[in-house]
Parts: C-alpha cells; sequence; structure tokens
C-alpha cells in the first residue's frame, strides 16, 4: 500500500510559508524532463526531499483535477506516488503549486538500458499491474476527474488549447467522429475509415504514461508521476497516449517500446493509426461542448 501522509517524514519545506516555496521554485531549475510544450520546466527541487510542480487552472477555482486523480489513485489502488505534503497553492486563478515529496530515485528513461533482463520484466509486469488496477476505479463522466465534466487537454486532444467538456460518452464520439470527417476532406480515403471506437467502456488512464513519468528509486521500486491529464476515456487512450507522450523525447528503440506499451496496455497500432490520420484536425478545431440548442440524438 501507499505510505500515509503521517508517515512523512519533516521537511525544511515545512517551515515555509507560501510565498517562500513560489520563490523557491521560480529561481529553482526545473527537471529538463518536466518541460511542457512551450518548454518551461514545470517541476523543481525545493530542496533535498521535495517538488513543486506548477500546474494550469484550466477550471478557475475549481480544485485541480490533478490533485482530485491522485486522491482517487490512492484511495482506490496500491500504485505509489508521490504526496502531497501541504494544500495545494493557488496564488492567482491562473497558477496552481503542488508541493509534493520527491521521490529518491531516476526515471525508467535513464535507467532503462542499465536493467537487466530480469528486472525489465519486473518493471513491464509491474506497469501492467498498475494499468489494470486504474481501469479498476470506478469510473465517472469523460475526461478530467472533477465534480462535472471538465475541458480535456493532452494529445489525443490537439495538445493544450483544451476540447469540451463533453457530458457524456457518446458527445466523446461524435467530437472524434467530426474530426475524421473534416480530415477525410483532404484524405479522401478517409470517408470509408472506420468511426471512433466506443465499444470499449470509459476507464480511468493516466494519459501520459511515458518513460519519464515512471520513476524507479533506489530499492527499484515503480512509481508513476505526471498525473495531470488524467482523466475516464476509452481504454485504448492509454497505449496510443503512451505512444503519442515519447514524442521528441528519448525512448528505447521504437519496436522495443511498442512492444512495452502493447504488454502492458494493449496492442496500441490500430487505433493509433486511426488517431494519427485526424491528428492535424484535433490541432485545428476548437471544441467547447455541446451546444444546448443541439441535443443528442
Amino acid at each position: 500500500m501507499v505510505p500515509s501522509l503521517e508517515n512523512l517524514q519533516k521537511s525544511d519545506s515545512d517551515k515555509w510559508d507560501d510565498t517562500e516555496i513560489i520563490r523557491r521554485f521560480k529561481e529553482g531549475i526545473g527537471f529538463p524532463e518536466s518541460a511542457d510544450e512551450g518548454g518551461r520546466r514545470c517541476v523543481v527541487q525545493i530542496c533535498k526531499d521535495t517538488v513543486v510542480k506548477c500546474v494550469y487552472n484550466a477550471d478557475g477555482d475549481i480544485p485541480h483535477s490533478q490533485v482530485l486523480a491522485m486522491k482517487l489513485v490512492s484511495a482506490h489502488t496500491t500504485i505509489p506516488i508521490p504526496r502531497l505534503r501541504r494544500d495545494p497553492i493557488k496564488p492567482s486563478s491562473r497558477w496552481t503549486y503542488l508541493v509534493m515529496e520527491r521521490i529518491a530515485g531516476s526515471s525508467l528513461a535513464k535507467r532503462w538500458d542499465s536493467l537487466d533482463p530480469k528486472n525489465r520484466k519486473d518493471v513491464i509486469d509491474t506497469i501492467r499491474d498498475y494499468v489494470s488496477q486504474l481501469r479498476k476505479i470506478p469510473t465517472s463522466h469523460p475526461g478530467p476527474v472533477g465534480p462535472s465534466p471538465r475541458k480535456c487537454y493532452g494529445p489525443m486532444f490537439g495538445g493544450q488549447r483544451g476540447q469540451g467538456p463533453f457530458a457524456d460518452y457518446a458527445e466523446l464520439s461524435e467530437y472524434y467522429n467530426a474530426n475524421l470527417s473534416c480530415a477525410a476532406i483532404s484524405i479522401p480515403q478517409l470517408k470509408d475509415s472506420k468511426k471512433f471506437d466506443d465499444s470499449v467502456p470509459l476507464v480511468f488512464c493516466h494519459n501520459n504514461l511515458s518513460m519519464d513519468h515512471i520513476l524507479l528509486d533506489n530499492d527499484n521500486r515503480v512509481w508513476i508521476v505526471g498525473w495531470d491529464l488524467a482523466g475516464f476515456y476509452p481504454e485504448w487512450f492509454e497505449s496510443v497516449s503512451m505512444l503519442c507522450s515519447v514524442e521528441g523525447k528519448w525512448m528505447p528503440e521504437p519496436k522495443i517500446w511498442k512492444n512495452i506499451v502493447a504488454e502492458v496496455a494493449g496492442d496500441p497500432m490500430n487505433h493509433g493509426q486511426w488517431m494519427h490520420h485526424i491528428r492535424p484536425t484535433l490541432f485545428q478545431s476548437k471544441y467547447e461542448g455541446r451546444r444546448k440548442d443541439n441535443p443528442p440524438s
């Protein structure tokens, strides 16, 4: 089980007020692998046992979806994730600062080449178990965790522009099929393409499970970080997003990584090819939810 918050050792950061936490974040040097689409490093170590992550407030004053996602994971799984050392800091309506324990270790991206075959297998088996646990979390509406539907972000939705919210699974399917129709204008053969696959249930997905977000501590225990894109989506989103998440980043030889993805989350290639065809339209379109005068059929 993930250790309780009460078992966290005291930190120098516990004595600092919110202003000092933010100052140290802004003056610190962030982890390169935490850089967002604009190159801004979002995670900074502020002392030996504490990191701070700065996340965009997509929904204003509502509790940040990453915080809710992490609480959900802690409540329903045994997956080791960093614990928050204090309540989220929200100096403005735009940004939230998450003060978390630092995991002593390094990313799988940095460790993979040095792992022997047995350790590699153990890591893959562990990640497969984690994905299985996530899929058993009670399901809610599509998209990020929250009391009501929220905008969706990430490579499956055209980056950080934000799409939605989606009131239900049917609306999510409508959104992707509309993008398929747009893509078919420039790629005529897509007119005969299969529609969005909504035949599988919505499940809880990490949705950004790259090797940078899989950490091995000093005892080779596997931790999962980077929960800002997590939410409820078709189960095949996990495998496809795992492929998308490594674009422009270090990864093992592509065939090896595809095999790993297939082992832990299912074969991504058919769905991945479908998403690849419509991705340009995802980055160009802007969807803000079903119009009130256009109810579901």
